[in-house]
């Protein structure tokens, strides 16, 4: 289970319980998604997704500027999970029920709210999803190498090219 928490939850709670960490909380200070697809917060489950496996990269987009808690999956967008995530100081997480299994962080990356990150925003919303905005755009080379090396999560491609669904 991949999410965030704040430094509130009491993990006492739960050291002998073989539970799904995150979400179960009643006061809402973690949420969760689970290798299953669903999606747990406050206490509630709700299906969010498809299941996801060992191969599968799961990334996780705190906007505190907005808010929101999204997910992904091999780099392509799964969608919003929760919203009204402001006032709180937020860390991810992760836990794991099955035995011998094993997560690894491959990029953490914090931005803080600009005028260049709100405008890709706007692109990235009007250039069809399964378009790269760098080569929809003309760009100047140096601008789009910079963009690319920051923000190719944002501006690349969002549809699987291995998906079959249309």
């Amino acid at each position: 289970m991949v999410g965030i928490g704040t430094k509130e939850i009491n993990f006492n709670d739960y050291s002998q319980t073989f539970c799904s960490l995150l979400g179960n909380d009643n006061n809402g200070e973690s949420c969760g998604l689970s290798y299953t697809g669903a999606f747990h917060f406050a206490g509630s489950t709700n299906v969010f997704c498809g299941k996801f496996g060992q191969t599968d990269v799961i990334g996780v987009h705190l906007d505190m500027w907005k808010g929101t808690l999204s997910f992904y999956k091999n780099g392509q967008r799964l969608g919003t999970a929760k919203n009204g995530l402001v006032g709180k100081s937020w860390y991810p997480m992760v836990c794991s029920t099955a035995a011998r299994s094993s997560m690894r962080l491959v990029q953490a990356v914090s931005y803080p709210s600009s005028l260049q990150f709100m405008c890709c925003t706007v692109l990235r919303k009007n250039i069809p999803v399964e378009k790269n905005v760098l080569t929809a755009l003309p760009f100047p080379p140096g601008l789009k190498n910079y963009l690319n090396d920051r923000l190719s999560w944002l501006l690349g491609s969002q549809v699987d090219p291995t998906s079959n669904i249309p």
